[in-house]
């Protein structure tokens, strides 16, 4: 089964989400800035055994929301820098990073999460088409990212899904963010020593801050470890899920 993404002189036309065709599977471009002769080719199959070890199972609107996203995200990728991950690399480095979060926190629940440093919503966007019972905060400094995170929202019917903007450092202070959610994340924002105070202050009392990170996240521990050493009770030790060499989470705990 295919999607076809149906080209015009003004630009990259998307399909209507209804019947607009499975979760992408692999895409295939022969440029993805341009969009010249675009055609994605989509792999439920594929999908679906990614994501069977962590007990997700999608509806067919979830998955057609998926689709229109990673349509809409290209589209306008031609003109503003969302992504450097090509369409081919979506599915594995983009939604299957992002929804790895599962394997170490609880996330079919009614919780609120926030995302620090969302860029162009990720996982923000992908939990909350996964998990429609979550409360999801999109947070980042640049405005022109969070207009589309909010037109992606708008126009997927996401309506667990708002956005913050601001400065994590300065809005974490904020009597209206301060301890207020279960649930923090962040993905490719900052190293640990950096991050962890950026982050910590966001969690609620016996709730998790998670941050998704690469092959680096030892070298990342150490200077964490280096960095706090002897506050311990503010930068407590982490633990750390590895799903691969590539892929692990840092977890802190608070509560």
């Amino acid at each position: 089964m295919r999607l076809l993404l149906v080209i015009s002189p003004g630009g990259l036309r998307l399909p209507p989400l209804k019947g607009c065709g499975k979760l992408l599977g692999t895409l295939r471009v022969n440029s993805y800035k341009t969009y010249k002769n675009a055609m994605i080719q989509v792999d439920c199959g594929r999908l679906k055994e990614l994501l069977e070890p962590w007990r997700i199972e999608l509806s067919s609107m979830q998955e057609e929301q998926f689709s229109a996203f990673a349509a809409q995200l290209y589209e306008r990728n031609a003109t503003c820098n969302l992504t450097r991950i090509g369409p081919d690399d979506f599915v594995e480095k983009h939604l299957i990073d992002s929804l790895s979060l599962v394997c170490a926190v609880e996330l079919d629940k009614p919780v609120s999460l926030i995302d620090v440093g969302t860029g162009a919503g990720f996982p923000a966007i992908l939990l909350a088409i996964a998990f429609p019972t979550l409360s999801v905060t999109a947070l980042d400094a640049t405005r022109k990212k969070l207009d589309f995170i909010e037109e992606v929202a708008q126009r997927l019917g996401l309506p667990n899904l708002r956005v913050v903007h601001g400065r994590a450092e300065e809005l974490h202070r904020s009597v209206e963010h301060k301890a207020r959610y279960e649930i923090v994340v962040a993905r490719a924002v900052a190293p640990l020593y950096r991050l962890a105070p950026w982050i910590l202050p966001f969690v609620s009392h016996g709730g998790v801050a998670a941050a998704l990170k690469g092959s680096s996240v030892e070298a990342e521990l150490e200077e964490y470890r280096t960095k706090h050493k002897g506050r311990r009770g503010a930068f407590p030790e982490p633990s750390v899920t590895a799903l691969s060499p590539s892929r692990n989470i840092v977890l802190w705990r608070l509560g």
